[in-house]
């Protein structure tokens, strides 16, 4: 399947191993090639967190798009600029603190 070829590429033309996405990802590299040769639907959080790390969109990681520009995002991804430069840390951890406490705000 050719499907997440666009995935595979920017991986690629940013010299980032199948195991550093994985780590990324919280995920095994076992995982994340299954995800990356479409023998697994990749989970919506993680094409998230894609987009936030190539700096694109959803989108144009799903070929529905030629633009890479990102669209317009919340206040909260734009504090994750300085994650996504550090191609080796895992943000995870951080993305459920910004999550948790962007919910805890809507109830208040």
């Amino acid at each position: 399947m050719d499907q997440y070829r666009r995935i595979r590429d920017l991986r690629y033309d940013n010299d980032i191993t199948q195991k550093q996405m994985g780590d990324y990802l919280n995920c095994s590299q076992r995982s994340y090639s299954d995800y990356e040769r479409g023998t697994t639907r990749f989970p919506i959080s993680a094409l998230i967190q894609l987009a936030l790390f190539y700096d694109t969109s959803v989108d144009y990681l799903l070929n529905l798009t030629d633009d890479k520009r990102p669209h317009p995002r919340r206040k909260v991804w734009r504090n994750m600029q300085s994650v996504r430069e550090d191609k080796k840390h895992r943000a995870v951890p951080v993305l459920h603190q910004e999550a948790k406490a962007d919910q805890l705000m809507q109830k208040h």
